[in-house]
């Protein structure tokens, strides 16, 4: 995702934007919208999805104009999208009732969250299906990667607590999630930026 100390030098978009920067921007976004669409709409359970952590809002924006009912929440307001606003929350509690949502969506996520487990418990009460997207490792060089992915596309110089696929299953496991699906994969994002991924769809068994 784009370096929010960037994404916040934009104006944001509206229909009065100029043509050829609203444009820009978008088509620019799409390039990973579409792809994780690609490999995650199958899984999409209802209309009435939450995006957790939702960045420039750039995936949020493309799910709505799919059709779906989409919110977002996130930490602070990065969104570029004036008629998308961001929902601010703290990053522990989200505002929503228990099963409020079909499904939430913690994509690329969790490995900058101060407390990821219980942004992922959040996300596990609120909705009744969530599917995760993380960036993971098979060896100490993709590990090394991914930090310098996160520091140039993020900005953030710290190291990030990334986990690997087994990691990730027995962390489900623990909190009694039902795993649904599961894919590895590498991709050099935005046709530059080399990466190793994880997803899972869960449910939390009754």
């Amino acid at each position: 995702m784009p370096n929010r100390l960037i994404a916040n030098r934009f104006n944001k978009i509206t229909e009065n934007t100029a043509l050829p920067y609203r444009d820009m921007i978008i088509k620019f976004s799409n390039i990973q919208n579409k792809f994780i669409y690609k490999k995650i709409r199958n899984w999409i359970s209802g209309k009435n999805v939450l995006d957790i952590g939702t960045g420039i809002g750039g995936f949020a924006y493309f799910l709505q104009d799919k059709g779906y009912n989409v919110k977002s929440i996130d930490v602070d307001n990065s969104s570029l999208f004036a008629k998308f606003p961001t929902k601010i929350y703290d990053g522990y509690t989200i505002p929503y009732d228990a099963g409020e949502f079909d499904t939430s969506l913690l994509v690329h996520v969790l490995h900058h969250c101060t407390n990821r487990m219980r942004v992922l418990r959040e996300a596990l009460r609120v909705s009744k299906r969530v599917i995760l997207v993380e960036d993971t490792y098979r060896n100490k060089l993709e590990w090394l990667v991914g930090s310098i992915n996160d520091a140039i596309g993020n900005g953030e110089y710290y190291f990030h607590k990334y986990s690997t696929p087994s990691e990730w299953r027995k962390i489900l496991e623990r909190e009694n999630c039902n795993i649904l699906y599961e894919e590895s994969y590498s991709r050099f994002t935005y046709h530059f930026l080399y990466g190793r991924y994880v997803i899972f769809v869960v449910e939390k068994n009754q």
